[in-house]
This record gives structure tokens, C-alpha cells and sequence, in this order.
């Protein structure tokens, strides 16, 4: 096993920008694993089987995050979508507010509020976009590739599937365990 493990040591290439978030400690077996490891699989060196847990831990870490990013960077589009639509809205309310006050069916005063209520859409656009291009850069410094190569992926957020009957009775037993 030792051998095994190192030879797949050294032919695993971690790219430079996930080598920062490779920091584990150290993996600590407890004695009762250390016993059924022994029962199950004698000649098992647990030095070994611990580096193969800390890899697996190391390489979920970055699979989380590169998760995140992805899921961050989907929010951020539909943010952008949906305040794009806010602002094309209060957009035309504001030109139809301000002809009714050139027609003179409406004052000055409604005309300028139009125009304070179709402002601040336009921050919540900028916040949004501004944080598109944060998970576009966080994308592109976790794979290691330009920030503009991001932009040709296409990313959608993972629809799950809702639970079936027996899934639905085993988190309800785990919830009234729990509970208990």
C-alpha cells in the first residue's frame, strides 16, 4: 500500500492555485478505528490509510469552493437579471411620469421622484454585476486560466431532484432521532 500510495504521490499534479487550500495538519484516527482497521484489513499501514484521508479531505475542500464559485457566479446572473428588469421598468414608468407632468397632468414634484425611484434600481444593477466579476475572478484563480476564458463557460445552477417517498422517511427518522 505504501508504494501505491507514494507512486500515485508522484504522478498527482495539484494546479499552484488549490496548492493554498492543501493545508491540513494532520488526520488523527481514533483507537476504535485503529482496531477495525486492524480487524479488517491487517496489513494495513495506517500512516497510509491517514494520508489517504487527508488527501480526500484536501481535494472535497477545493471541490466545495470551486462549488461555491460556480454557485456564486449563477446567482450573480440571475441578480443581473432580475435588476435589469427593475430598471427597464422603472425606466418606463419615469418617461411616462414625465410626460404627464409636460402635459401638465401631473407636477414637477412627481416627475422628480420618478427619477429618484428609477436611480436606485441602478445600484442594486452595479452591486450585482460587481459581484458577477468577483465570482468570475474567483472561478478563474481557482482553475488557473484567464478571467476571460470564465466568460465562455455557461453555468446553471443544479436543479435537485425532489426526495422520494423512502428518502423522505429516512430525514424525518434522522429528524425525531435527533430530536430525541
Amino acid at each position: 500500500l505504501v508504494s501505491q500510495f507514494a507512486a500515485t504521490l508522484r504522478h498527482a499534479v495539484v494546479p499552484s492555485s488549490a496548492a493554498r487550500h492543501l493545508r491540513i495538519t494532520r488526520v488523527v484516527i481514533s483507537p476504535k478505528a485503529q482496531v477495525y482497521i486492524g480487524s479488517v484489513a491487517p496489513e494495513a499501514d495506517l500512516n497510509v490509510v491517514k494520508a489517504r484521508y487527508a488527501v480526500a479531505d484536501a481535494a472535497w475542500k477545493v471541490r466545495q469552493q470551486l462549488r461555491q464559485a460556480l454557485a456564486d457566479l449563477a446567482a450573480s446572473g440571475e441578480e443581473i437579471a432580475d435588476a435589469q428588469g427593475l430598471v427597464d421598468q422603472r425606466r418606463a414608468y419615469q418617461a411616462l411620469i414625465e410626460k404627464r407632468a409636460a402635459a401638465g397632468e401631473d407636477p414637477q414634484s412627481v416627475a422628480v421622484q420618478a427619477r429618484l425611484d428609477a436611480s436606485a434600481p441602478l445600484e442594486t444593477l452595479m452591486q450585482a454585476q460587481a459581484r458577477q466579476s468577483q465570482a468570475r475572478a474567483t472561478l478563474a484563480q481557482m482553475l488557473n486560466v484567464p478571467v476571460a476564458s470564465v466568460d465562455a463557460l455557461t453555468v446553471e445552477r443544479p436543479v435537485d431532484s425532489p426526495p422520494d417517498a423512502a428518502q423522505l422517511a429516512t430525514m424525518s427518522d434522522r429528524a425525531l432521532y435527533v430530536r430525541a
